[in-house]
């Protein structure tokens, strides 16, 4: 990045630590699969707490040289199987401990993002669980989104607070446990109800390509 005020616009602090069970949005009842796995991870994380960290506002693309970046109106990287996207993510920015996020990771995420929702864009509780858990179409690019395309949209489409691209890939994530990956939310052929951003599917062969998917990187704060 050239400077300090770059840095933080590309790689944003994802505040995990200052969500509550106090929250408007944390008085929700969870009433379908998705809503209550997000929901029982959003508790586990918020009764010890959980640390904040960062996370690229976009899709990673190449430049030129072959080189990752994160910049606004490329193509998505999507040739990579997991076990590389892991091997990519640790040399990305080795000296903030750059990595592929976990899965209590995105969770924390889609809670910022439906606490988004509900204190900035004015959404219902139920409406703003449904939209990140169930039916993703307002919020990123599927078949059945607005306007959607038949290909990828570029790098940095279709802002939701201060990131993009929520859609149009899955994202590679990491288990708990450690013991492999998950392919998290849906691609732009994809269906919003069907591949929500909460949905996840263990990734079987993480050695072979991994189709329309990109490694969800995450740094220390």
């Amino acid at each position: 990045m050239e400077n300090v005020n770059e840095f933080d616009k590309i790689f944003p602090i994802v505040w995990a630590s200052k969500l509550s069970l106090d929250d408007k949005f944390m008085k929700h009842k969870p009433n379908t699969d998705n809503q209550k796995k997000v929901f029982a991870s959003l508790v586990k994380i918020i009764n010890p707490g959980m640390s904040d960290f960062r996370r690229p506002i976009m899709d990673p693309s190449k430049d030129e040289d072959g080189n990752i970046v994160f910049e606004f109106g490329n193509q998505p990287v999507d040739n990579y199987s997991a076990k590389q996207w892991d091997k990519i993510a640790k040399m990305f920015m080795a000296e903030k401990n750059s990595r592929i996020g976990f899965e209590r990771h995105y969770c924390a995420f889609l809670g910022v993002i439906i606490k988004h929702l509900v204190n900035e864009q004015g959404y219902d509780v139920n409406d703003a669980w449904k939209a990140v858990c169930d039916d993703s179409r307002e919020l990123g690019h599927y078949h059945n989104s607005e306007d959607a395309q038949e290909d990828f949209e570029p790098t940095g489409s279709r802002k939701v607070s201060s990131f993009y691209d929520l859609g149009n890939t899955y994202k590679i994530i990491r288990k708990d446990n450690g013991k492999g990956f998950l392919s998290a939310g849906g691609y732009y052929c994809g269906d919003s109800t069907v591949h929500p951003l909460a949905s996840m599917h263990p990734v079987r062969c993480p050695s072979l390509y991994c189709t329309c998917s990109v490694g969800w990187l995450i740094m220390d704060v």
